[in-house]
């Protein structure tokens, strides 16, 4: 037995398109057993070669992504027939016919009336939100930027209210979206309102008293050392009878670094001036807040409810050191600053109402 020299070149070839294919399998196999000898891949033309196969027979067998396998039988090598082309072989494409697909969701479905939308809240809705305020990602017209600041139809000056009553987004925060069961949408508001107030979204909680205690927490770990943005937030409800006591805390960290270069050259009369600036600075974002109240259902349609909250916090702190350096006619001459900025703010409410 010795080694032969085989070159097979094949066009590859879709049958109906009458075209090479490219990247197809070839493998080949020996004949009686049908063990696997080698292999190669066909190239942008469609062709291939296989060498270093020794005396004997074959079969090879050619497969691609789209087509049928196709296997080419009766290869025998010896040394009166070292080479063999094996011409064009053709590959047909292959069809699979997909069984009928059904895809079902379930979706916010709004009620028009004449000065406002509802938006009524199911449960698939409710359970992919953690809170009242991830809710309002999935109400039309309402948009949440990465710091959950919340627009309607693109106006940030909007009125956020919870059974009638102003509240903000830190509050919606602490909102289980199983306790909302609906959601009004104001686009353009009566004249009840604030003339400066281009929207208003109004959630309408459940009226179903709960008994016990419930609770969750959702914090946000930050994975970037040089864009750091965290929100946490959690909440705590007891029920008991016609009694809703509730807390609930959030916290918001931010950090930012920056990095500025300017680079600027001017000509005056002849008088060349070439100005630098480099400048890395820091921003950073630092508040809490912790809300808490107790709601006491007289019946479905009048409520007693104690609001509270508390916002300490250091605000934003804005700090930079920068280089810069000015050239006029050869002469040099350079400047440091430094430049820092704390707003502390501390923030405590009560509030009181009779539906």
């Amino acid at each position: 037995m010795h080694s032969l020299h085989t070159v097979s070149r094949v066009n590859y070839l879709n049958f109906t398109e009458n075209r090479p294919v490219e990247f197809a399998s070839v493998a080949v196999h020996h004949l009686p057993d049908s063990a696997l000898v080698t292999g190669a891949v066909s190239d942008t033309t469609g062709r291939f070669s296989i060498a270093n196969l020794k005396e004997g027979n074959y079969f090879i067998k050619v497969s691609c992504i789209g087509f049928k396998t196709t296997l080419k039988n009766g290869i025998s090598l010896n040394s009166s027939n070292p080479q063999l082309n094996l011409g064009v072989i053709e590959l047909n494409t292959e069809s699979q016919t997909l069984k009928e697909v059904t895809v079902e969701g379930e979706r916010l479905k709004g009620v028009s009336e004449v000065d406002k939308t509802i938006y009524t809240i199911n449960s698939k809705a409710a359970t992919s939100a953690h809170s009242g305020l991830e809710l309002l990602r999935q109400v039309p017209a309402v948009q949440l930027d990465f710091q959950h600041n919340i627009s309607l139809e693109g106006s940030s000056n909007i009125l956020i209210l919870v059974d009638g009553k102003q509240r903000d987004k830190d509050y919606l925060a602490q909102l289980d979206p199983n306790s909302i069961d609906k959601i009004e949408v104001m686009t353009n508001p009566s004249v009840k309102y604030d003339a400066d107030v281009s929207g208003v979204i109004n959630i309408i909680l459940k009226r179903e008293k709960k008994h016990g205690f419930s609770g969750q927490l959702s914090p946000e770990i930050p994975l970037s050392s040089r864009v750091i943005f965290s929100n946490t937030n959690g909440n705590f409800e007891y029920g008991y009878n016609k009694i809703r006591v509730f807390v609930s805390g959030h916290s918001h960290f931010e950090r930012l670094e920056l990095n500025s270069t300017t680079n600027r050259i001017s000509d005056n009369d002849g008088i060349s001036t070439r100005y630098y600036q480099n400048g890395d600075g820091k921003i950073d974002v630092n508040f809490a807040g912790l809300d808490y109240g107790v709601d006491y259902f007289f019946n479905s349609k009048n409520t007693l409810n104690l609001y509270g909250n508390f916002r300490p916090g250091n605000g934003l702190t804005f700090k930079t050191d920068g280089y810069k350096e000015l050239y006029t006619n050869n002469a040099l001459q350079t400047y440091i600053d430094a430049y820092s900025y704390d707003k502390k703010c501390k923030y405590l409410q009560l509030l009181f109402s009779f539906l």
